[in-house]
């Protein structure tokens, strides 16, 4: 008996018998196992989910941090506008102040040099006297005075 089955274990198997083993293995793995791809494209689709959950978020968050950043820096270019408008108001004061002590310093210059000058003035002689030279008439001779006499005469 073992002889005929190792006889028929040599045998080869006849076409009926691989039908039904190609069956047997098919309904296996319909019962048994799950499809291979179809958890790829499960795992691939919830990755992309996942994927374009971060591109929205990180989109959104970029997004405000971004508009954070140009709030601030409009507030920081709107400050150093108010502090340089400050500054500018600040120095016209300052120039209009200067302006106003040296036009009322040159005033009180200009009149006390117009009165000191008049009252000195007033005080020297302003006409020279000398000689007639001859042929001139004797009587009186006005003429305009040299610049020896008006030096000496120490009126300006």
């Amino acid at each position: 008996m073992e002889k005929q089955q190792q006889q028929q274990q040599l045998k080869e198997p006849t076409l009926a018998e691989l039908a039904e083993r190609v069956a047997r293995v098919e309904e296996y793995i319909k019962t048994q196992s799950s499809s291979t791809f179809d958890d790829i494209y499960r795992m691939l689709a919830t990755i992309l989910r996942k994927a374009r959950a971060f591109e929205a978020e990180v989109i959104n968050k970029s997004t405000q941090v971004h508009a954070e950043h140009n709030a601030y820096l409009q507030e920081v270019n709107n400050k150093l506008i108010d502090r340089f408008r400050a500054i500018e108001a600040k120095i016209d004061q300052d120039i209009a102040d200067v302006r106003h002590r040296f036009n009322e310093r040159v005033g009180q210059e200009i009149a006390r040099v117009t009165s000191d000058t008049i009252a000195d003035s007033l005080s020297r002689r302003v006409l020279t006297v000398r000689t007639a030279a001859r042929g001139e008439n004797v009587d009186v001779v006005i003429r305009q005075a040299s610049s020896a006499e008006i030096r000496a005469s120490k009126l300006f």
